[in-house]
């Protein structure tokens, strides 16, 4: 039973499982608006500081370039009072629930997020790989509304 909480605690909001872990019943249904944040050049940037300083050393490089990237956009998920379900490599995936505010609703929220990622990730400066190569991310997110 454990491994099946664990499973699927991946897909459900931070507030739902507290509810769950208090023994509260959650409802049938909900009304909101889910979020998919994806970070592009992510692969292309893996590669090239894999290859210039070694699987591990690329790793330690790679997590230490796009903390303040995920920082940012965590934090324009928290403003805009947003539930990241979970993440996925450079992937996000967030719910916005509609009883969370009663003057926005969940929709409009996950819009002003996605607006903020977006702007905060094409503000961000090139990523420098070694003395000659700078490489760049961008951002893709979609924004679905409706019944859940």
């Amino acid at each position: 039973m454990a491994q099946q909480l664990d499973i699927g605690a991946t897909y459900l909001p931070m507030e739902f499982r507290q509810a769950l872990a208090r023994g509260e019943s959650l409802p049938e249904a909900a009304e909101g608006a889910a979020l998919f944040s994806d970070l592009s050049g992510f692969t292309v940037l893996a590669g090239a500081l894999s290859a210039r300083y070694g699987t591990t050393g690329g790793a330690e490089r790679l997590a230490e370039l796009l903390r303040g990237t995920f920082d940012g956009i965590i934090a324009a998920i928290h403003d805009n009072r947003g539930s990241i379900i979970g993440f996925s490599g450079d992937a996000v995936t967030v719910w916005f629930d509609d009883e969370c505010d009663a003057e926005l609703p969940g929709a409009v929220r996950a819009v002003a997020a996605a607006k903020a990622i977006h702007d905060f990730v094409a503000a961000l400066p090139d990523f420098q790989v070694d003395d000659t190569q700078k490489l760049s991310v961008g951002v893709k997110v979609s924004v679905t509304a409706g019944a859940a």
